[in-house]
């Protein structure tokens, strides 16, 4: 969409927005059936694995431990 001083907007989805951003430089891993299974951040310290609503993040900590973070980005069912 276009307003009439030639800007470009774009509409994001509510969730879109509210949703919190992933790091930066992550890129896509994918097996050998071409389904995206994880990101990698570009140092390799970071891994991220997204399954519906549902993020997990394994980090490399500098004393070669890992530190893993369960999250839901989407609703909750009741």
């Amino acid at each position: 969409m276009q307003d009439t001083s030639g800007s470009l907007f774009i509409r994001l989805p509510r969730s879109k927005l509210l949703s919190k951003p992933r790091p930066p430089a992550m890129t896509g891993i994918t097996n050998p059936d071409r389904k995206r299974v994880c990101d990698i951040s570009a140092d390799a310290k970071v891994v991220e694995i997204r399954k519906r609503d549902c993020v997990t993040r394994i980090k490399a900590n500098p004393d070669g431990t890992l530190k893993i973070v369960h999250e839901r980005t989407g609703p909750t069912t009741s």
